[in-house]
């Protein structure tokens, strides 16, 4: 009767953790996806990038 009991422990525990794996794919992807309302968290990466490169080389050739 132990061994049953274990049984459906370990069964719903291998259920959930792709289960929960699944459910934490969606939120990323939908808390990603609606940019306006997530502005703040997402530019500080984008611009660190594009901000170093394009004053240095960009604004000198647009500026001549």
């Amino acid at each position: 009767m132990g061994f049953s009991i274990w049984h459906w422990i370990i069964m719903l525990g291998l259920l959930l953790v792709p289960a929960l794996a699944v459910v934490l794919v969606v939120v990323g992807i939908r808390a990603n996806r609606p940019p306006a309302q997530r502005m703040p968290p997402v530019p500080p990466e984008l611009p660190q990038q594009p901000v170093a490169r394009a004053p240095a080389d960009t604004s000198t050739h647009r500026m001549h």
